[in-house]
């Protein structure tokens, strides 16, 4: 069974302590280890002028409960 997550990847300064989000992409996978094995590919392909990016999988269901 396929569960909805979001991929969010954000830019962020050389020590991390400023980050700006760039992307949310949906992805149906079996896991969340399956959604964060995807992850290292989002962020390959990132273009936006920051020295550092991060990744960060969760559910979809948690995202859209938080945005209430």
């Amino acid at each position: 069974m396929l569960s909805a997550f979001i991929i969010l990847i954000a830019g962020c300064d050389h020590n991390g302590a400023v980050c700006a989000p760039l992307t949310e992409e949906r992805v149906e996978v079996a896991s969340l280890a399956e959604c964060e094995a995807l992850i290292d590919g989002h962020l390959a392909i990132q273009t936006a002028p920051w020295p550092v990016y991060t990744g960060l999988c969760q559910p979809e269901s948690l995202i859209a409960a938080v945005a209430r």
